[in-house]
């Protein structure tokens, strides 16, 4: 039975030679069925269609008989030439469609290129639809789930052992920050750690040297083109060496925009060996934080449901282990080409966008072409009803509703050309400002074209202009001769004004839509950066130390009188993501993860950490044993508040096996570890007057000798330092750039909504234009009857007041919705959305409007009455 694919043997046999067709689809029938029974049907099939395509060539195709009467090139060429004069000849009508579109594909040619480069990170590995990562699922007794994309190190052994389909494994960790000679301060990299078999499974274009030696001995790095053109400029980097004496072996492609990872250099994991990064875990601690990334190939018969399934049972098998502690794990796979619009995990390093992000991208790209070809064909409709006479005239000469519809079909994708033209040269112009403004998307972003892109994308143009030209096409070719010269519409079907307000109405929601996203997201990015973060950071300035005697600059700074607090810390409040620890009341294994950040006794004072239990720090007796917790600390190890002061815990190091205790001093208010908190975890600052690794200094200063104040502390710095520079930042600001993902996010609205609104605008302008112009005889005839502007303007106005409030109430539960769901939801800090921020929204829009039609009543007002009456 002939179960190859209907729709492209169907078209294979349309387009083939009939002498061809029996011969060459028996090959591509019996080449199905090879590919069918050796790597199933789904995969069949796509090699059919790939097959069917390359069999369109000119030496296949029966063009004889085909296109001559799909295509005439003199009725062709007429058509052109009717379509230039009309362009030339309605040259307003024509700039504003060409700008609006022109402006509508310069975003898509960037949305397009985020999404493609995105879609096509980690494509370039060797077998990459058998290649993939492994991650680790954590549900704790309380009901608490934590997805993480690193997994226990003991999972790498049972892997080996129990999945003998895996052809390759390999092993990724964090690595230590390698410092380079660059510059006052250096130019300090992030790292990997990984083995031999990294480079058999990873396929980095390799610029300099080999990566391979990296393994030769234990001092060996491989570098990123992003470093090595940092650093070394034109020089070679083979040789060249780190602070800490780290040789350079091979230089490699930057990773940014070709895979999902994130590194500036990578070492071999036997750097664990070395006494400076000896990893002290155990290897049977199934605690996945302290664990490894694992990436597989599997072999060729070995389906990613079946990878599963297998992960599955090994997941039931160790959750019945006594060793685990109070979870259950669940392990899966992850295809590695798809972790990049794939789910988000705890410990994702480089860039992850969530698949809802890519689906949004492509609707707003949708929403936006689709507001160009509203325009299209709102403006058509009205200026085809100024062509009627041509349109009948042509009938009666002879034309058919075919040609008439060439008629129209041409100048649209001829519009369409000229848009594309402008889109892509306001692409060339803008694309460095995009990528700088939204840094957020940098990793999925390439400024550069391809060629191929570039001709897809003219394809997808050229769709465009007739999917926007076929309806007033098909609506006026429709016309009978004697009712097109009597300029009589059809009347049996949707009337054009109707059609008119129906676009008109579409237009004006989408961009309601869109300046209420913009006013309200807006509304909320204030709200963030104006909320309460649990303690005060009004005039405090941080700056880090580097190779200073820090007793003797604590004493130093202690004498300036200006300087009213100091503090100590190993992170900056409200802005860094602290280490991570497990902290457990009992048994070792009944561990909760936790972030830690340790600070002195003067943290209180400086910051004033509002507090539900316990006092600030300042007043405690000065001991290392002191920590404070937030309520959700105590919410996970199942703590009640009233009895929380004085209760002992029990800290463990990630990556280690020495175990602290604590007690709990005080249990901090709505203290806010960084606003922007993806994942609910609980947070402890340990208080310490000993820790040597507090190299975050805090500093209060009267505002009024701000700059008097740190030209002092930059000398007192300057005198015990000759390696580094005293770089001083205000922690208002670091919080507030610590927002950039959301930042990131409302720009992006902005910069869309921006773009509908003006092409809306431009629509609002031509059809108020055409307005004026088709009732020239009416406003005439009113003015000799004494209408003012006032009247006037309530004429071309219309309903346009109407469709603007039936507008808003469409867009008004969908913009809710979107920033509710989209953006609240990933904010830690208590937003809410503002009515008046829509109502702002709302004026905007109309203001903008209403503006277009006023100025062209202004226009209007100033003609002579007697010209348009003239020849009545």
């Amino acid at each position: 039975m002939n179960n190859t694919p209907k729709f492209w043997t169907r078209l294979f046999e349309w387009l083939c030679d009939d002498s061809f067709f029996e011969e060459l689809q028996g090959d591509l029938e019996e080449r199905y069925f090879i590919n069918q029974e050796k790597f199933g049907a789904q995969k069949a099939k796509a090699a059919y269609r790939k097959e069917v395509l390359k069999m369109v060539r000119p030496s296949v195709l029966k063009l004889k008989n085909k296109l001559p009467g799909l295509f005439n090139v003199s009725l062709f060429r007429i058509h052109l030439i009717l379509s230039l004069r009309n362009l030339k000849r309605n040259k307003v009508y024509s700039t504003i469609n060409i700008l609006g579109l022109g402006a509508a594909l310069s975003v898509c040619l960037l949305i397009v290129n985020m999404v493609l480069t995105g879609l096509l990170e980690d494509h370039q590995h060797p077998e990459n639809d058998r290649f993939y990562r492994i991650t680790t699922t954590q549900t704790y007794s309380n009901g608490v789930k934590n997805r993480s994309a690193t997994n226990p190190k003991p999972l790498e052994r049972i892997l080996k052992s129990e999945l003998p389909e895996i052809e390759l494994m390999a092993l990724v960790d964090f690595g230590p920050n390698f410092k380079f000679d660059w510059g006052n301060a250096g130019f300090e990299t992030n790292s990997i750690l990984v083995d031999p078999t990294f480079f058999k499974l990873f396929d980095f274009k390799v610029l300099e040297g080999n990566p391979n030696n990296l393994f030769e001995d234990l001092n060996s790095i491989v570098i990123t083109s992003e470093v090595a053109e940092q650093i070394f400029s034109d020089e070679s980097a083979i040789g060249k060496t780190t602070l800490d004496g780290k040789v350079v072996k091979a230089v490699i492609e930057n990773p940014k925009a070709v895979s999902h990872m994130d590194f500036q250099t990578i070492a071999s994991r036997d750097i664990n060996k070395l006494s400076d990064f000896k990893d002290k875990s155990s290897p049977a601690d199934w605690e996945a934080f302290d664990g490894y990334f694992i990436y597989i190939r599997a072999n060729d018969q070995f389906k990613k449901s079946e990878i599963d399934l297998k992960l599955r049972e090994i997941s039931n098998r160790v959750n019945s282990f006594d060793n685990i502690g109070d979870r259950s794990f669940l392990f899966s796979s992850q295809r590695v080409r798809d972790v990049t619009f794939g789910d988000f995990f705890m410990f994702d390093f480089g860039m992850v966008v969530n698949r809802n992000w890519l689906y949004t991208m492509l609707i707003l790209g949708a929403i936006i072409l689709g507001v160009a070809i509203f325009n299209y064909t709102n403006l058509a409709v009205a200026r085809g009803i100024q062509r009627t006479k041509e349109i009948g005239i042509r009938k009666i000469n002879g034309s058919t509703e075919f040609q008439i519809v060439s008629q129209f079909l041409t100048e649209t994708v001829l519009l369409a050309i000229l848009a594309f033209g402008i889109g892509l040269v306001s692409y060339n112009l803008f694309a460095s400002t995009f990528v700088s403004t939204l840094e957020g998307v940098s990793g999925i972003f390439t400024e550069s074209l391809s060629p191929k892109l570039i001709l897809w994308f003219l394809f997808f143009t050229v769709l465009i202009g007739l999917i926007a030209g076929i309806l007033p096409a098909l609506h006026f070719a429709r016309i009978k001769p004697l009712d097109a010269i009597k300029s009589k519409l059809l009347g049996n079907r949707l009337s054009v004004p109707k059609l008119r307000k129906v676009l008109t109405g579409i237009q004006l929601t989408i961009s309601m839509l869109s300046i209420l996203l913009m006013t309200i997201g807006n509304d909320v990015y204030k709200q963030v950066l104006s909320s309460d973060l649990g303690f005060d950071y009004e005039s405090v300035v941080t700056f880090n130390t580097y190779e200073v005697d820090t007793e003797i600059l604590l004493n130093s700074l202690s004498k300036i009188s200006t300087i009213e607090e100091i503090s100590r810390s190993d992170f900056t409040p409200g802005v860094e993501h602290n280490g991570l620890m497990k902290a457990f009341m009992g048994k070792t294994i009944d561990t909760v993860p936790i972030y830690v950040g340790t600070a002195n006794y003067a943290f209180g004072n400086l910051y004033e950490p509002k507090m539900l239990r316990g006092e600030l720090p300042q007043t405690l007796e000065k001991t290392s044993d002191h920590i404070l917790v937030n309520p959700l600390f105590l919410q996970r190890l199942n703590i009640p508040l009233d009895s929380a002061l004085g209760q002992k815990i029990y800290l463990k190091s990630s990556g280690g096996q020495s175990v602290q205790t604590k007690y709990i001093a005080g249990v901090m208010d709505s203290f806010v570890r960084n606003a922007m908190e993806s994942y609910g975890v609980p947070f402890v600052i340990e208080l310490s007057e000993e820790n040597e690794e507090l190299n975050t200094i805090s500093l209060k200063i009267d505002f009024e000798n701000l700059s008097t104040t740190l030209d002092q502390v930059n000398k007192i710095y300057s005198d015990l330092s000759t390696k580094s520079t005293f770089e001083p930042k205000f922690l208002d600001d670091q919080i507030e750039n610590s927002y950039y993902e959301l930042l990131g996010i409302i720009k992006t609205i902005w910069f869309l909504g921006i773009v509908i609104i003006l092409i809306a605008i431009l629509g609002q302008l031509g059809i108020t234009l055409y307005d004026a112009e088709s009732r020239t005889k009416e406003i005439g005839i009113r003015k000799v009857l004494g209408a003012g502007p006032i009247h006037l303007l309530k004429l071309l106005l219309g309903g346009t007041l109407k469709t603007l409030l039936i507008a808003l109430v469409i867009s008004t539960p969908l913009a809710f919705l979107f920033i509710g769901n989209g953006i609240m939801v990933n904010i830690s800090v208590q937003t809410h959305i503002s009515i008046f921020a829509a109502i702002e929204g709302f004026l905007g829009l109309s203001t903008l409007v209403i503006g277009v039609i006023l100025l062209q009543t202004l226009r209007t007002a100033r003609l002579n009455p007697s010209e348009s009456l003239r020849n009545e």
